[in-house]
């Protein structure tokens, strides 16, 4: 079996990283610390609750109205406290019923989704609810801590256990993807930033140990539909660059949507077709056909070819760690 292909994402340390060493600095494997993204922090130290459980939103105030604002802005920690005087909203998540408690100025601060749902009799409730009853309580909860946060938090254990590439969507970059998923329906775009960011970091700490599986990439294509997804586009590329003529040959009975192999054959000499011959029949020259048309520079800029951002919002500087707990955890 040929040995991974150090090119590309195993090679580096991490997108970000490798274009100056002030950056190399911000991303150790398995050790760095949450960082700053494009937006600068404000200078006040304010906390929120880890958890978005009733006792701990019900000891915040619930008097006040909430301010008008930018859904696509990225509110500053002064912003974040302000909002967290507003009314509680309770979703209601699953089939299992399960609450979460959030402030109304956090859940419209960062949601446009929710802004547009606030019909005259939700608004008029005075014990306002949304009913979720497609969503994930797993999921929620990880984004609605990021909300009042600006981080990724997840359980001690998600970096544990082998993944490979025929690994379930139990795995973390099956989590990360779900969770991508959740922020494009919500259209709260920083967080699918921050998720790309998180399939980074994980690589970086496991490059040679993992790979993303093809269930995964299955997944995503079967809950996506834009061909400019920037998870699809950036799974295009990862797959190019790290995965060798075996694992395609695996992916191939794994994968079975034909618009992922039709995109990883574009830009290349390969159709659809040519792709799946040469994997029945042909050897690992078809790897070789495939990365011939990758930039050199591929991993070396992650905020221009993975991330979204408005016309007048800054580049990221810096990849964006994700927190497990019991780690330390810095504001974003």
């Amino acid at each position: 079996m040929a040995k991974p292909s150090k090119r590309g994402f195993g090679s580096a340390r991490s997108a970000k990283a490798k274009s100056t060493e002030k950056k190399s600095s911000k991303v150790k494997s398995g050790k760095a610390k949450a960082t700053t993204t494009s937006q600068p922090a404000d200078s006040d130290s304010t906390t929120s609750p880890r958890r978005s459980s009733p006792d701990l939103l019900n000891s915040m105030s619930k008097a006040g109205q909430t301010k008008k604002c930018d859904a696509n802005a990225r509110p500053s920690k002064r912003a974040r406290l302000f909002d967290a005087t507003s009314r509680i909203i309770t979703l209601i998540v699953g089939e299992q019923e399960v609450p979460f408690f959030i402030h109304e100025g956090i859940l419209c601060e960062n949601c446009p989704v929710f802004v547009s749902a606030r019909m005259p009799e939700w608004m008029r409730d005075d014990n306002p609810k949304i009913e979720l009853p497609e969503d994930d309580h797993e999921l929620i909860e990880v984004m609605v801590y990021w909300m009042y946060r600006r981080i990724l938090f997840f359980p001690s254990s998600f970096e544990k256990g082998h993944v490979d590439i025929t690994s379930s969507l139990s795995s973390a970059p099956g989590l990360l993807a779900r969770l991508f998923i959740l922020a494009e329906k919500y259209q709260i775009t920083p967080l699918q930033n921050d998720i790309i960011d998180a399939f980074l970091i994980w690589m970086d700490d496991f490059s040679l140990q993992h790979r993303i599986p093809a269930s995964v990439i299955q997944y995503v294509w079967e809950h996506t539909i834009s061909e400019e997804c920037m998870l699809r586009v950036f799974l295009v590329d990862y797959v190019r660059a790290e995965y060798t003529y075996w694992h395609l040959k695996t992916a191939r009975d794994l994968i079975v949507d034909k618009g992922f192999w039709y995109e990883l054959s574009r830009g290349s000499a390969l159709t659809v077709d040519l792709l799946r011959e040469c994997l029945d029949e042909g050897g690992p020259e078809v790897i070789g056909d495939m990365r011939e048309h990758l930039e050199d520079d591929l991993t070396l800029d992650v905020c221009v070819n993975w991330h979204t951002h408005g016309a007048k919002e800054e580049q990221c500087r810096v990849l964006k760690r994700y927190v497990l707990d019991g780690e330390e955890e810095e504001d974003g």
